[in-house]
């Protein structure tokens, strides 16, 4: 039997959600977000953004379906990563265009706007990840 916090953290055991799968909503979050910054869909209104609001409700619905889909923690805050660091590079590779490609790759690669990104990740993939899993469990509780 898994230890409950090894539950939370990655998942029930008959969960749909696998590790590749989980990657690969993270990559394709990512991939949608820098398009739909880079053509204008989304935008940023000025000053000095902290959380981009379009990139954190994209994240946070997918947090919330990687906890309907009985995946754990790590599911939610890696796609909400994914998705809030394709803000990230639409601001490094388009908005700084000036710099060269090299100091943009060094931007975007910085340990200090990664682990910044990580923990809006945590912030905003935790509550609706748990919002999403205790409406599976309330409806799941009614069904029985």
């Amino acid at each position: 039997m898994r230890h409950p916090v090894e539950s939370v953290l990655r998942g029930a055991s008959g969960s749909t959600c696998r590790a590749a799968n989980v990657v690969a909503l993270s990559l394709v979050g990512f991939v949608v977000t820098f398009a739909l910054y880079a053509v204008g869909v989304f935008s940023v209104s000025g000053g000095v953004v902290f959380i981009p609001s379009h990139a954190a409700v994209v994240g946070m619905l997918a947090a919330a379906a990687a906890g309907l889909a009985r995946g754990g923690l790590v599911a939610a805050w890696t796609v909400s990563f994914g998705v809030l660091y394709g803000f990230r590079a639409d601001h490094v590779f388009l908005g700084l265009s000036y710099r060269p490609l090299l100091g943009r790759v060094a931007i975007f690669v910085e340990p200090e706007s990664l682990a910044v990104y990580g923990i809006e990740a945590v912030i905003v993939g935790t509550i609706p990840f748990v919002v999403a899993r205790g409406l599976r469990y309330g409806v799941t509780s009614l069904r029985e």
